[in-house]
C-alpha cells in the first residue's frame, strides 16, 4: 500500500519494446526520464501519462482502464507523479522534440538517471526488470 502524499500533479508512462524502454533525454538537464509531464486541468492523470507521451515522443500509447497507476514523490522534479504502463498503438512526430531525444534505453539507464530513484521505485512497482540479459518482463500490471 502506497503512503498518502497528496494527488499527483504530473504524470509518466513505462513502454516497453523487446528488452527496451522508452525514454527522454531532456535537454534542459540531460537527464533521461520517462515521457512524463503536468497534469493539465480537468485531464485524468491516464491521459496526461498519454498526450505527454504521444507530445514528447511522437507514440501514441494506450494504458489499460483497469491499471492502477503507482504513486510517488519524485525527488529529482520535486512532485508527485503517477506512473502507468502502456503498450504502443501508433508511431506519430513529436510535437515537444525541442525539448529533447526520444531513445530507448536499457532499465539501468533509467537507475543511474537524475531521475533514478523515481524511475527504480516505478520499475519495482510494476514488476520490470531484465535479468541475466533476458528481456525485459511484466509479472502482474493490475497493481
Amino acid at each position: 500500500m502506497q503512503e498518502n502524499i497528496g494527488d499527483p500533479v504530473a504524470a509518466a508512462v513505462i513502454v516497453l519494446l523487446d528488452s527496451k524502454i522508452l525514454a527522454f533525454l531532456r535537454k534542459k538537464d540531460g537527464q533521461i526520464g520517462l515521457p512524463c509531464g503536468m497534469v493539465e486541468e480537468g485531464e485524468s492523470t491516464r491521459e496526461t501519462a498519454i498526450r505527454e507521451c504521444f507530445e514528447e515522443t511522437g507514440y501514441e500509447v494506450a494504458i489499460p482502464s483497469e491499471q492502477a497507476p503507482f504513486i510517488a514523490f519524485d525527488p529529482k522534479g520535486k512532485k508527485v507523479v503517477a506512473c502507468f504502463v502502456g503498450h504502443i498503438v501508433s508511431e506519430g512526430k513529436p510535437t515537444h522534440s525541442h525539448e529533447g531525444e526520444v531513445i530507448w534505453a536499457d532499465p539501468a539507464e533509467l537507475l543511474v538517471s537524475g531521475y533514478g530513484d523515481y524511475n527504480k521505485r516505478a520499475l519495482e512497482h510494476f514488476s520490470i526488470k531484465k535479468v541475466h540479459n533476458t528481456p525485459v518482463t511484466f509479472c502482474d500490471l493490475t497493481n
